[in-house]
C-alpha cells in the first residue's frame, strides 16, 4: 500500500465531505486533494522527484498535511524538522538528508537565514503564512504555488518498501541519525491505529 492511494481512496468515497478542519480553514476531500495536487505539481515542477528530499520546518497545520501526501505522491522523501533545534543542529540534519527544497513557515524565518549563513545546501523555500521572509534562498510563497493550479504529475513505479519519510533522532548521546519510513509502514500503522481506537467512517 502507498501512502497516495490513502488520499485517492478518500477521494473516490467521500469527495464532499469534510476533510480537514484547521483553524480558520476547512476543506472538503476533493478540495484538499486540489490543493496537494497543486504542491506536488510545483515540486515536480522544480525537478524534485522520486528518491528526493523535501525538509519541512513547520508547526502541526493543514499544509503540513498536504505536503505529507503531496512528497509521497512524487515518490520523494518528507524530512520532518525539529522546530526546537538551532540552526546548526537544523543545517546538520539537512546537509545529511541532502533537502533541496524547504517549506517553512514565515515564523521561522530566523532560522532559514541562519541557515544560509551556515552554508546550506537548500535551493528553494516554500513559505506559508504572513510577515517578512527575507532569505537568500529562492523564495516562493505557498498559497502562490497552488494558485497556479499545476497538473499533479503522474506517479512513479513505486513499491511500498520505497522510503517515504524522514525522522532525525539521537536520544541523550550522539549526533541525530535519520530513521526511514517506507510507504508501508506508514500504512500499516494507520492502519492499526484505526484498528485500536475503532475509527469508522463516521
Amino acid at each position: 500500500m502507498l501512502i497516495p492511494f490513502i488520499l485517492e481512496k478518500a477521494v473516490s468515497l467521500h469527495a464532499d465531505r469534510e476533510a480537514v478542519v484547521c483553524g480558520k480553514h476547512r476543506f472538503t476531500y476533493r478540495d484538499f486533494a486540489r490543493r496537494v495536487h497543486g504542491l506536488s505539481g510545483f515540486l515536480h515542477a522544480q525537478g524534485v522527484g522520486k528518491g528526493d528530499c523535501v525538509a519541512i520546518l513547520h508547526q502541526n497545520s493543514h499544509e503540513f498535511l498536504e505536503a505529507y501526501f503531496a512528497v509521497a505522491g512524487i515518490g520523494a522523501i518528507l524530512n520532518p524538522l525539529n522546530t526546537r533545534l538551532s540552526p546548526r543542529e537544523l543545517s546538520s540534519i539537512l546537509d545529511d538528508s541532502e533537502a533541496g527544497t524547504l517549506l517553512a513557515a514565515s515564523r521561522f524565518t530566523d532560522k532559514v537565514a541562519a541557515l544560509a549563513e551556515l552554508g546550506s545546501r537548500i535551493q528553494r523555500v516554500i513559505w506559508t503564512g504572513e510577515g517578512q521572509r527575507s532569505s537568500p534562498f529562492q523564495s516562493f510563497d505557498y498559497e502562490e504555488v497552488l494558485s497556479r493550479g499545476s497538473a499533479p504529475p503522474a506517479p512513479p513505479e513505486m513499491e511500498d518498501d520505497h522510503v517515504a519519510q524522514l525522522y532525525y533522532t539521537s536520544g541523550t548521546t550522539g549526533v541525530p541519525k535519520g530513521v526511514m519510513l517506507s510507504h508501508r509502514n506508514v500504512c500499516v500503522h494507520a492502519l492499526a491505529t484505526i484498528a485500536e481506537l475503532q475509527i469508522t467512517d463516521r
